[in-house]
């Protein structure tokens, strides 16, 4: 009978049970939060990475069609996308990005007339909390622009 009792006492006891319910759901909301907070920066980092390789294929539409496969344009253009200038100073736009992770897909021979111009590139992204529920830390995102060439 005593076992019982006890039991039934602790049964009804409702002390302690608002720190048992807390330290059951606080790590649960607290992930959460991190999960979104995290894919809040993923979206934030390729959406700056897609605007800034807007401005560097937007660039390359207005050189001359002879001009756009030519070092100095890819160059100026890989500067605009990466620090928002052609003199490729500054702090970098997204972090992590190298001048290796974006590339000129078309045109691929500037002997003939361009008519457009396609930019894209690898959006490297480092996670926080994406590793404590089992998806990979490191992920690479892609954008890519596509722009008509104006020429001058």
């Amino acid at each position: 009978m005593r076992l019982r009792d006890l039991l039934r006492r602790l049964d009804r006891c409702t002390s302690g049970i608002s720190i048992l319910e807390t330290a059951i759901v606080l790590p649960v909301i607290l992930v959460v939060i991190g999960g979104i907070f995290d894919f809040g920066r993923a979206y934030a980092t390729l959406s700056a990475a897609q605007k800034s390789l807007w401005s560097a294929t937007r660039y390359l539409s207005h050189v001359p069609y002879e001009q756009v496969c030519s070092s100095w344009a890819l160059a100026d253009a890989k500067n605009i996308a990466l620090y928002g200038n052609t003199a490729g100073t500054g702090p970098l736009l997204v972090t992590g990005w190298t001048a290796g992770d974006i590339t000129l897909n078309a045109p691929t021979n500037c002997n003939n007339p361009v008519v457009a111009i396609r930019m894209s590139a690898n959006v490297p992204y480092l996670s926080f909390m994406w590793g404590v529920v089992g998806l990979p830390e490191r992920i690479t995102m892609t954008a890519e622009h596509e722009e008509r060439w104006i020429g001058q």
